[in-house]
Parts: structure tokens; sequence; C-alpha cells
């Protein structure tokens, strides 16, 4: 148990300190060129095999990294040892993401799966979150259609909850703020009525129309 909660300590000041940590671990190169070509370089948490320039990762590789728990796998684009471009990687837990990275950061599009909940997330990020335009399923089966901001629903979105309520209009750091329009689903004993008003908060605020 000692050994194993080392481990775990060693590999999140890897990761926390970035990619580029990587290769200040004691590593050696196992076969090919591993300053400028292609080859496999190996260190006590992680092996590397892909393209190299002036010994750091650029170009196409695959790194599998031992994490305590399991193996993270990712394959793709590489640039000065961060993930950078077009990859996927599959992590420990089984969830997954494929898309676009910024130095080491989810960047671009993509989408990343929690294959254990059934929830995904597929859209715009900003360096490790969502952000701009993206469709999000949660674990209950609600949906979310809209705009993020810093990991948060915020802007104009559509709402739909897994007992068929839906809502459509604007929110603001994961909440409904503003404008918009609630229509009570099959599954609420409101079910056909409407309302059409201000919320703030995540509640009814200010004016509004209730047609039942």
């Amino acid at each position: 148990m000692k050994y194993k909660i080392y481990l775990n300590l060693i590999f999140l000041t890897l990761v926390l300190t970035g990619q580029n940590s990587f290769l200040n671990a004691q590593n050696e190169c196992e076969s090919g060129n591993c300053t400028n070509g292609f080859g496999r370089m190996k260190s006590l948490f992680w092996t590397y095999e892909g393209q190299f320039v002036e010994g750091k990762f650029n170009g196409q590789g695959k790194m599998v990294t031992k994490t305590g728990n399991g193996l993270e796998i990712y394959e793709g684009n590489w640039a000065e040892n961060n993930r950078h471009g077009y990859g996927y990687v599959e992590y420990e837990t089984g969830n997954t993401y494929k898309g676009y990275w910024l130095e080491g950061k989810k960047h671009g599009k993509g989408r990343f799966e929690d294959l254990s909940l059934g929830a995904y997330y597929d859209g715009d990020w900003k360096y490790g979150k969502r952000n701009g335009f993206g469709i999000q399923k949660y674990r209950d089966g609600s949906m979310y259609e809209g705009y993020w901001n810093n990991d948060k629903e915020e802007g104009k979105g559509t709402l739909k909850m897994s007992n068929g309520d839906v809502y459509e209009g604007y929110f603001d750091q994961g909440k409904k703020h503003g404008k918009g329009t609630y229509n009570f689903g099959s599954g609420s004993v409101y079910f056909g009525d409407r309302f059409e008003g201000n919320y703030q908060n995540d509640q009814k605020s200010g004016t509004g129309i209730y047609y039942f």
C-alpha cells in the first residue's frame, strides 16, 4: 500500500509540473534515434515511441504512462514534449478524449466520453475546459446544447431534461439566467404547460407569461 501511494505521488508531481517533466526523470533510449528521428524511449513511469527533434517529443508519437491505478495511453501529435495538435487518449478509467490539444491541454474541437456514466461532451475546448459551443450529455440522460464559458453553461442554449422538460434560453455560470422558455414534458404533472419570461440564478424572476 505504501509503495502504491508513493508511486501515485511521484506521478502526480510529474503531471502537475507539465509534460516536459517526463524528460527530467531517469530514462533511456531503447532503440532508434531519440535525438533526431524515430525512436523508443523508456522511463520508470512511461514509454514513448515516435518522432524526436533535438531530443524532444515532436511529431507523431505514442506514450503509455503508468498511473498507479492502470495505464494512460496517448497517441497523436507532439510539440516540445507536449500533446499538441490532434490526438487520442484513453485514461486509466476507460474514459476517452479524441480531438485537439494545445501545449498539453484540450484545446479546439474534441469529444470526451465518460463510459462508466454514459456521459459525453462534444464541442469546443479552451486550455482544458469546455469553452465555446458544445453538446453535453449528463449521467441522468439530460442533454445541454449551447454555449460554454470556463467549463460552465453560459450564453444561449437548450437544456433537455430526463423527464421531458425543455428549457430554451440564456444561462450564466451554469444556471438559467435571462430570458427563456420552459416547456413541461410528459414526465411532469404540468405536462403541456409553458412559461416564457425571465430567470435569475436558476429561478423565475421578474415578468413572465405562464401558459396552461
